[in-house]
């Protein structure tokens, strides 16, 4: 995986596109000089292995391109990747992170790096509108990576490994860099490159939705198995016992039916409950036949003042008291 390239795995050829000894794996290129490790775009990078050149042989790769710059390349006492067969993203990853150790065959254990193409000339937009190199990898360059965009990706994995890769993107061209190899910047970019933290500015993932609820189910015809449990005497429903109250019919359903129906709206058992007794009191009232409590009334309506120009009648007088009886006869 990713991790293994910070093992001690960078003693093997990485110059196989070369000719003849160099073409095996158990080949080793023959530098004459501590060897840093050479970054850039490919044409950038034959130009300037053959600069820097101190050979004398020009070349002799034989007529491939590829062999060429190989040649050209060791005899610059310089470090590149040139592996066409089994190349792939990981290998190229832990090719970086040796260089960045400076552990490849031929570095002496200096870390240092030497950029044909400088860091700071890189315009991310260049990635998507052109592809410089000869050939892209795997297919067709409309829908395949070219080597241009390779160093894109070891320029950035060189600012998370390097304690001091800030200072990448204001060197000169052709000018050494020693990188400061980062153990806490190596591991934080693995767990990037796998998945285990989450990258700077990415959207958080999405809430996995709530569970449903479970289903309420009706074992025969009184309440579901999931109230069993839950009634007793509660708000105006009878204990579970009083089976007549359950089963008896209110308008086409059974009581117990309407109750488990009031709860799948969410309703709690003793609204449901409730609910039930209040609209077919007759049928789902409690067990020992006291009636659901009635709601209380409703206000009177408010009286409106009649107001009339004619005066108010008078009252009438009160009868004149009674005369007394006449005293009998003597």
């Amino acid at each position: 995986g990713v991790r293994a390239a910070g093992a001690d795995s960078c003693d093997a050829n990485w110059f196989t596109a070369g000719s003849g000894d160099l073409a095996s794996p158990a080949g080793r290129p023959s530098f004459s000089a501590p060897a840093p490790a050479v970054l850039g775009y490919d044409a950038s990078i034959f130009d300037f292995c053959t600069q820097q050149d101190v050979s004398g042989g020009g070349g002799g790769g034989g007529g491939s391109w590829q062999a060429d710059l190989v040649a050209r390349c060791v005899g610059a006492n310089l470090n590149a990747l040139r592996v066409l067969r089994g190349w792939n993203m990981c290998l190229n990853f832990r090719w970086l992170v040796c260089a960045a150790r400076g552990k490849l065959p031929g570095q002496a254990l200096r870390p240092e790096l030497v950029f044909a193409t400088r860091p700071g000339d890189l315009q991310v937009l260049r990635a998507y509108q052109r592809r410089e190199g000869r050939g892209c990898i795997g297919g067709p360059c409309e829908s395949h990576y070219s080597p241009e965009h390779i160093f894109f990706a070891e320029v950035c994995a060189l600012s998370a490994l390097c304690a001091n890769g800030g200072e990448l993107f204001s060197l000169p061209a052709g000018q050494r860099f020693e990188c400061h190899f980062s153990a806490g910047g190596f591991e934080a970019l693995v767990d990037q490159l796998t998945g285990r933290t989450k990258v700077a500015g990415s959207p958080p993932p999405p809430s996995p939705p709530p569970p449903p609820p479970p289903p309420l189910r009706l074992p025969g015809r009184f309440l579901p198995g999931s109230l069993r449990d839950r009634v007793g005497t509660v708000g105006a429903c009878s204990v579970l016992s009083c089976s007549g109250v359950w089963a008896r019919l209110a308008g086409g359903a059974s009581c117990g039916q309407r109750v488990a129906a009031a709860v799948r709206e969410q309703l709690s058992l003793a609204d449901a409950c409730d609910r039930t007794a209040r609209l077919f009191p007759t049928e789902c009232g409690r067990c020992d036949g006291a009636p659901p409590s009635p709601p209380p009334p409703a206000p009177p309506p408010p009286t409106r003042a009649v107001h009339s120009s004619r005066p108010p009648l008078p009252l009438p007088s009160p009868p004149p008291p009674a005369s007394p009886p006449p005293p009998p006869p003597p």
